[in-house]
């Protein structure tokens, strides 16, 4: 159901429309995004999609790098096997954008949602169990997609963070009907030995 959705959203546009989508969501990030902030960053990106043909998510995160750090999965419109998806990496800043379909509240399923969402958030944080994307928020982001979308769920974006919090570090927007936003405590190894307690953000738009 999701993918003839979005199909049927992304071909509300004709050619012409649809290659300066493109142009728009891969030219963005080539030029200077400004700010020091990941929230100040997040704001002149949705500046610059105002008024666009298509509905955008938003995502920008601070290094340092990698899955053992943060992770996500989203799910952008497609159309003939391509993706209304950027995801790049400016200065400090990595930014993603990709393109949400609008599909009717009656056809999204929202009953219980927030319980499943904390119920796979807090499991998925729990075992993340040592480092690199196998082990860490990528994994983590992927289990609580799997599993939303398996109890009939359409995510459209699913995103794990690990400390340090704060708008300095990352922000996120969506276009969406509900939404998750919660702190999760995991472990996390240091060495071969050691480990220790880490908080991971799980942010769920639908």
């Amino acid at each position: 159901m999701a993918s003839r959705l979005q199909d049927a959203e992304a071909t509300k546009l004709d050619w012409k429309e649809i290659a300066e989508e493109q142009r728009l969501i891969t030219g963005l990030l080539r030029g200077n995004v400004p700010g020091n902030r990941a929230e100040d960053r997040l704001d002149h990106i949705k500046a610059k999609l105002k008024s666009r043909s298509l509905n955008y998510g938003v995502v920008v995160l601070k290094k340092p790098m990698g899955g053992e750090n943060w992770g996500y999965v989203c799910n952008p419109i497609t159309l003939q096997e391509q993706k209304f998806y950027n995801h790049d990496w400016v200065g400090n800043f990595c930014h993603v954008i990709f393109a949400v379909p609008d599909i009717p509240r009656g056809l999204i399923k929202t009953d219980g949602f927030q319980e499943k969402a904390d119920h796979y958030a807090s499991d998925s944080v729990r075992r993340i169990t040592g480092r690199g994307e196998h082990n860490g928020c990528i994994k983590a982001a992927e289990r609580i997609w799997d599993n939303l979308v398996n109890d009939g769920y359409q995510p459209k974006l699913v995103l794990v963070k690990k400390e340090p919090g704060g708008f300095d570090n990352f922000a996120y927007s969506v276009p969406c009907i509900d939404n998750y936003h919660k702190w999760h405590t995991g472990s996390y190894r240091f060495g071969p030995f050691r480990r220790g307690k880490r908080k991971y953000c799980v942010g769920i738009r639908i």
